[in-house]
């Protein structure tokens, strides 16, 4: 396996893009790397790890398919420009993936502001239902588990 293609499978998702000169959606997948990190290095909750989990590969393997297409100069299996993406994106990692959104081409600044508008809303409601049922949400999964 060559370097670039080591490269392309890099664990944190944009840095391949960012050397690779796709400046933008490098620093939007960040982004959204970041907010995962550190969501899941300052909770005690095991939910939001395995969540956080899932994000790290909803972003993480599209983002590695689409560096590898970079770098090897083809077309991408996956268009992580295209809307279905970016929304996907938007409804799993949330408010981290607003940088995705905002430098997509295919979003009219209309529908970049209304997206975001919904993913606040929907950041806010999620959180408020983790404050109010979280602890017991986790206690019916650790019940389930032993």
């Amino acid at each position: 396996m060559s370097g670039g293609a080591l490269l392309a499978l890099s664990p944190v998702p944009g840095l391949p893009h960012l050397l690779l000169g796709r400046r933008k959606k490098g620093l939007a997948l960040l982004c959204i790397f970041a907010g995962i990190v550190l969501t899941a290095a300052l909770t005690r909750s095991y939910l939001l790890k395995a969540l956080m989990a899932c994000m790290y590969l909803a972003t993480m393997a599209p983002a590695a398919v689409e560096a590898e297409a970079v770098r090897a100069g083809t077309r991408s299996r996956i268009d992580a420009d295209a809307p279905a993406y970016v929304i996907f994106m938007l409804l799993t990692t949330g408010m981290t993936a607003l940088p995705l959104l905002w430098q997509s081409p295919r979003f009219s600044r209309r529908a970049k502001a209304g997206w975001s508008a919904t993913v606040v809303a929907l950041a806010a409601a999620f959180f408020t239902l983790l404050v109010r049922f979280g602890r017991d949400l986790e206690a019916f999964l650790r019940g389930m588990v032993q």
